[in-house]
């Protein structure tokens, strides 16, 4: 029994040094590029994005990624007529060290994504140009951006894409060791200046800009009328100051005028009033 188990044991660890250059055999990487361009059997794509755009024959397609199990520098999906993404629901992986794992760019009337045998999602660091004033400085780790996509619409809560949203949505977590759901590190939607909602956006800031400028027109001009009427009230002040004190002057002056006339007056009629004395020696 011993030498029997042991021959087994031979037997398995040979077949295994067999096996394993056909198991090494069977990984193939590949450099990411549109997916009518990659090579057939690629199991792990890598350095550069997979990207679906013009996607075309459906059948050459699938044949193209059915072996594929890692993205190791994300996907894009870009500008298709799909309603549906399913060309990935066998890979298990999609990571990217250097943005976001997944990218849905334009596409007309996607509504649904299937990803079901997805167990890892996690993107790198992506630099926040629209959201806030300090976005030029800070980068924070995204997983999915949705840049003027129809998917954006489709899923609404409630909706079959909103729930294929979700499921996304736990892998990240699980993949990132997260305990917050729907965390900004998941998903961010953008909107650019081609769109019409983008121009809808920037065209209120300029609105908000020119009622801001106005406004502060406004109070300047207001501030300066305001000075200038209060300087021209202090000149007319001080000028009827020094009127009144013009006039008290005159009329100081009159008066002193008039008290000395009639004391020379008062003096005149006593002077005409003083009997003349006759003169006794005459007589």
């Amino acid at each position: 029994m011993n030498y029997i188990g042991l021959s087994s044991i031979f037997l398995l660890f040979h077949v295994s040094l067999f096996l394993n250059p056909i198991v090494a055999k069977q990984v193939k990487r590949c450099t990411g590029t549109e997916v009518r361009e990659l090579p057939d059997g690629c199991t792990i794509i890598e350095k550069k994005p997979l990207v679906f755009k013009d996607v075309g024959d459906d059948s050459i397609v699938r044949k193209k990624v059915e072996k594929l199990t890692q993205l190791e520098a994300g996907l894009e999906v870009i500008e298709t007529d799909l309603e549906t993404f399913d060309y990935l629901k066998h890979v298990n992986e999609i990571v990217n060290s250097n943005g976001p794992a997944m990218i849905f760019r334009r596409n007309k009337k996607l509504k649904r994504l299937n990803f079901n045998a997805l167990n890892k999602l996690k993107g790198g660091n992506v630099r926040f140009k629209n959201r806030n004033w300090y976005g030029k400085w800070l980068c924070f780790q995204i997983d999915i951006v949705l840049e003027d996509d129809h998917y954006a619409e489709e899923a609404g809560d409630g909706s079959a894409g909103f729930n294929d949203l979700m499921m996304l949505e736990s892998v990240s977590r699980k993949s990132d060791q997260r305990t917050e759901k729907c965390s900004n590190r998941f998903l961010e939607v953008k909107t650019t200046g081609g769109s019409s909602s983008g121009v809808v956006m920037y065209l209120g800031y300029f609105l908000i800009a020119l009622f801001v400028i106005l406004v502060a027109a406004v109070i300047i001009l207001t501030i300066k009328e305001w000075k200038t009427l209060k300087a021209e009230k202090g000149q007319v002040g001080e000028k009827d100051k020094k009127n009144k004190k013009h006039e008290t002057k005159k009329k100081k002056k009159s008066e002193s005028q008039d008290k000395k006339a009639k004391k020379t007056a008062t003096k005149g009629s006593k002077s005409n009033n003083t009997p003349v004395k006759e003169n006794p020696k005459k007589k």
